[in-house]
């Protein structure tokens, strides 16, 4: 709740963060987030992906944070060569992050994260029938544009 000495802003981030805790609470799975990164390589990404994961785990015991240098074995065993790269729960799906969540990425790696923790894909019935379908290994990439989906472009 609100004081009378509260930002508006700062009232809304408590707000955020209290909803996020509840959500995080409420999770049955714990999930595991890697961070692969190689100092001197896109630091600032990767100081931007350390610090949002670890934002994320000081909301909640569920999620446990672990780093590693791309040339740690982790990063042989799941093929990571991009700094940075975050994985989600590697050992059980094949979540690959390049780069960082902030932005308009960070409510997207959340959506992602909750899917994970609760165990759910958010797809439809009708596109589950559809990859049903599919019987050979397939490789799906998603492309994210860090810029705000209503903003007009800047010239």
């Amino acid at each position: 709740m609100a004081t009378p000495h509260d930002h508006p802003e700062e009232s809304s981030q408590k707000e955020i963060k209290t909803q996020l805790q509840q959500m995080f609470k409420k999770m049955p799975e714990e999930i595991p987030v890697v961070l692969f990164a190689r100092p001197g390589k896109n630091d600032v990404f990767a100081d931007a992906a350390r610090q949002a994961l670890q934002y994320f785990a000081q909301l909640t015991d569920k999620i446990v944070f672990r780093e590693f240098d791309l040339d740690h074995k982790q990063a042989k065993k799941w093929k990571v060569s991009h700094s940075p790269t975050l994985l989600i729960a590697p050992e059980k799906y094949a979540i690959r992050w390049l780069g960082a969540p902030v932005g308009e990425e960070g409510r997207i790696f959340l959506e992602a994260i909750l899917y994970v923790g609760f165990g759910q894909t958010g797809i439809s019935d009708a596109s589950r029938k559809v990859l049903d379908q599919i019987k050979d290994k397939r490789h799906i990439k998603l492309f994210v544009s860090p810029s705000c989906p209503t903003a007009p472009p800047r010239r």
